[in-house]
C-alpha cells in the first residue's frame, strides 16, 4: 500500500503508559481490526466535546523516510477511523483532534 505524507511533522516519540496504544498490521497502516473496534470504544466513552491526541509510529529500524511516511500514514489512518460515522468509526469531530 503506498504511503502518504500529508502535512505530517517528525516529533520525538512519547510515551506515556495510561494513553492507550492501537496496534497496526506489520509495514501497513491499516489498523488492526480488534485495535479499531477498542479505538472507537474508547473514543466513543470520552465526555463529549473532550480532545483527542493522535501520533502515528513506526519502529525506528530502516529507512528514516519511509518511517516517517508510515508513522504519518498511521496517524491519518486513526483520525480517519475517529472521525468516520458508525459503525466503522466512532464519530468524533475533526475539530477535536490534534497531532
Amino acid at each position: 500500500m503506498p504511503l502518504i505524507s500529508a502535512g505530517c511533522a517528525p516529533s520525538a516519540a512519547e510515551f506515556h503508559a495510561d494513553y492507550p496504544f492501537y496496534r497496526f498490521k506489520s509495514e501497513c497502516d491499516e489498523i488492526e481490526p480488534a485495535a479499531k473496534t477498542q479505538m472507537i470504544t474508547d473514543a466513543t466513552a470520552l465526555a463529549a466535546g473532550s480532545a483527542i491526541e493522535v501520533h502515528g509510529y513506526a519502529s525506528p529500524g530502516g529507512d528514516a523516510t519511509y518511517n516517517q511516511n508510515l508513522s504519518c500514514a498511521r496517524a491519518l489512518a486513526a483520525q480517519k477511523v475517529l472521525t468516520d460515522t458508525a459503525p466503522g468509526g466512532a464519530g468524533i469531530p475533526a475539530a477535536q483532534i490534534a497531532g
